[in-house]
């Protein structure tokens, strides 16, 4: 099982960098095409904006428990090595 979910977190890394690569194709290529050629690609702001979304929902289960942030849920306040201190408005408890 902990295999299966390793390999399900590589490949969300792998997504989550390509997302992030095209993010920087559009952006890049409008800026060269607003300067050099005075018109840019139509659609390329909507599309970066609607990855930058996407990347954001889809890295917080491939982030590594780090101990500084981790989520505070119910789930874990009911282990015995939780800590607890007053969480932020999204959540998390940074330590």
């Amino acid at each position: 099982m902990t295999k299966l979910l390793n390999g399900y977190c590589r490949a969300l890394e792998w997504l989550l960098v390509a997302l992030l690569g095209l993010m920087v194709v559009l952006v890049f290529g409008n800026v060269v095409m607003r300067y050099a050629f005075n018109s840019g690609i139509t659609m390329s702001e909507e599309v970066s904006r609607w990855l930058f979304v996407w990347l954001t929902f889809m890295a917080l289960p491939a982030l590594p428990p780090w101990p500084n942030c981790r989520p505070n849920w119910p789930s874990c306040a009911s282990k015995p090595q939780a800590r607890w201190s007053q969480p932020d408005s999204a959540g998390f408890q940074l330590d």
